[in-house]
């Protein structure tokens, strides 16, 4: 009984995260998908997604941990590392931005540090999402298939 007890509260935990369903206000519903399937692995092994993040934007894992500890979402630090890395901008100025416009989200916030919606920044910022949320991701730098240039692109 107690097994049965275990395993009823594990699977309704892992609902309650896969329906946790964030608000990211990107302008963009594809990308919102992407982050909230994102923010879900991420919460499944926050480890490695944190190691992930660490050796793909060369910060150190307490720059990582300290951004989770502002009440940001996994994803949300994932954005704001990516925006600074296609900004060529430190992830404490993404910060500072994030901190003031919050509320307005986070096309709002990529705007304002110079990402135009529709332009070669803002489709690479839509990209580096697709496939982070697969669960065979192999990482911040891999995408499931399309290797070499075979499959659809």
């Amino acid at each position: 009984m107690k097994k049965v007890f275990c395993i009823l509260l594990f699977i309704a935990g892992i609902v309650n995260i896969s329906s946790a369903q964030i608000e990211f206000n990107t302008g963009n519903p594809e990308m919102e998908t992407n982050l909230n399937s994102m923010n879900v692995n991420a919460k499944l092994d926050l480890g490695k997604f944190k190691a992930d993040l660490s050796l793909k934007y060369g910060v150190p894992s307490t720059k990582v941990d300290n951004l989770l500890g502002l009440n940001m979402e996994p994803a949300e630090v994932f954005l704001a590392l990516e925006i600074g890395h296609i900004i060529h901008k430190p992830v404490d100025d993404v910060v500072t931005v994030y901190k003031s416009n919050k509320g307005k989200g986070w096309g709002a916030i990529a705007k304002e540090m110079g990402i135009k919606p529709g332009s070669k920044e803002f489709h690479a910022l839509k990209n580096s999402t697709k496939g982070k949320g697969d669960k065979g991701n192999k990482g911040p730098k891999g995408t499931k298939g399309n290797k070499g240039g075979k499959g659809k692109k």
